[in-house]
């Protein structure tokens, strides 16, 4: 009897430490957050951005349409989870004016402007060891496999054609982890609108990747496409980002 007990003991032990091994295991990752400047998690912190002229919304299959007015963004951003599973998430809105293709403009309802709304997540640019700051901004909702259609879709007309817009885009952040600041400089595809720069992201300890897709409509395909934007950012209060 005592042999049958020890033998339990030890296999109850033997759980016990795989349990524990296991748990650290999936939780070993970290996510970039935004927490303010007492380190508490941020919540509905809204933000605002402006670029400048002269943006490329995206590269289109027989050309590309220019927005030379000011492009501005707002948004909110919020912190959730605990531990490791914290993670920084919300919304934007970019509105870009001034946007014309091949003799007639372009428009999401507006003449001559453009406006997108993105789920936003905090995201590491590349491998989770790197630790360079992304953010990913995607419409959603988006599709396991953007480019199939299946995800979420904006519409945009150009010179009387309609076509689609999915998927979303990485952008790389300028601010470093650990440093506290109340504006930031937002970058995608700067100075090459040809070929979106960042595709590769991690979050939540998954490397993954995102890219923009466009179809012209009427039963065209989606083609990778490219934004190229470079946005400054203003928060109302001292923020940083950290690892969760």
């Amino acid at each position: 009897m005592q042999s049958i007990t020890r033998k339990l003991f030890l296999t109850l032990v033997a759980v016990c430490v795989m349990s524990v091994v296991g748990t650290a295991t999936a939780s070993a990752y970290t996510n970039p957050i935004l927490v303010n400047a007492k380190g508490e998690h941020v919540s509905k912190v809204k933000f605002t951005g402006v670029g400048g002229s002269g943006w490329w919304p995206m590269e289109l299959t027989s050309g590309t349409f220019e927005c030379k007015g000011q492009e501005t963004s707002t948004g909110e951003l919020s912190t959730t989870g605990i531990g490791t599973a914290a993670k920084t998430s919300g919304t934007a809105t970019l509105i870009f004016k001034g946007c014309a293709y091949a003799g007639g403009t372009c428009h999401t309802g507006v003449a001559g402007e453009i406006e997108l709304k993105y789920s936003l997540s905090a995201v590491w640019l590349g491998k989770e060891s790197e630790e360079k700051l992304g953010v990913l901004a995607a419409i959603a909702p988006e599709s396991k496999k953007p480019g199939n259609g299946e995800g979420g879709k904006v519409k945009i007309t150009c010179a009387g054609v309609t076509g689609e817009l999915e998927g979303g885009y990485v952008a790389r952040l300028s601010r470093k982890l650990g440093e506290t600041f109340t504006g930031d400089s937002l970058e995608a595809n700067a100075g090459n609108h040809k070929k979106q720069e960042y595709t590769k992201f991690t979050e939540e300890g998954t490397e993954q990747e995102s890219s923009l897709w466009w179809s012209a409509g009427k039963g065209s395909p989606f083609e990778q496409t490219a934004t190229e934007l470079t946005e400054e950012q203003t928060f109302p209060e001292t923020v940083e980002i950290t690892k969760s």
